[in-house]
């Protein structure tokens, strides 16, 4: 019985799997979601001399800022995978996005994926502040093929080279 309800599990979970395959993105593509999602503006400080009440507004405002912030990165992290996925394999079959053609998956299929039971661990956050960790796989993904060393394509001699010049 309990083999029988272990393949019948594995073949669920065979028939549930999916394979995402992203392209890493120029700089302007990157750019553009900046556009899409702009970043909150950052309040001003008061003065020194502007009195407590003006500081505790100011740190209330800080901190609503930095709510804003996190939630444009989360809505940007959408649009950047968005614009990287160029293919998608599950057992229904294979979508794949022509050369220049529009995305096959939209940021709100993304963010329907991202709002389920663990799907934040799929989808994450790519933070737009420097030295904060870039969570979820598909944002890993893309960040690691954008970011990633790629070795130039370049003539090599299919031999040792004899020449005595310098």
């Amino acid at each position: 019985d309990i083999a029988a309800r272990m393949e019948d599990l594995y073949e669920r979970w065979q028939a549930a799997k999916t394979a995402w395959t992203v392209r890493a993105l120029a700089h302007d593509e990157i750019e553009a979601t900046f556009e899409a999602v702009p970043t909150p503006k950052q309040p001003v400080a008061p003065l020194p001399q502007a009195g407590k009440k003006a500081q505790e507004d100011y740190a209330e405002k800080m901190t609503a800022w930095a709510r804003a912030v996190f939630e444009a990165d989360r809505e940007r992290t959408l649009h950047i995978i968005a614009a990287a996925v160029v293919r998608i394999e599950s057992s229904r079959g294979v979508i794949e996005r022509e050369d220049g053609g529009a995305p096959i998956v939209t940021a709100d299929a993304l963010r329907a994926l991202r709002d389920r039971p663990h799907g934040d661990q799929w989808v994450g956050v790519i933070p737009s502040t420097k030295g904060q960790r870039i969570r979820g796989r598909l944002a890993e993904a893309v960040m690691a093929a954008t970011e990633g060393d790629v070795a130039v394509p370049r003539p090599t001699s299919p031999g040792r080279s004899t020449s005595t010049r310098g």
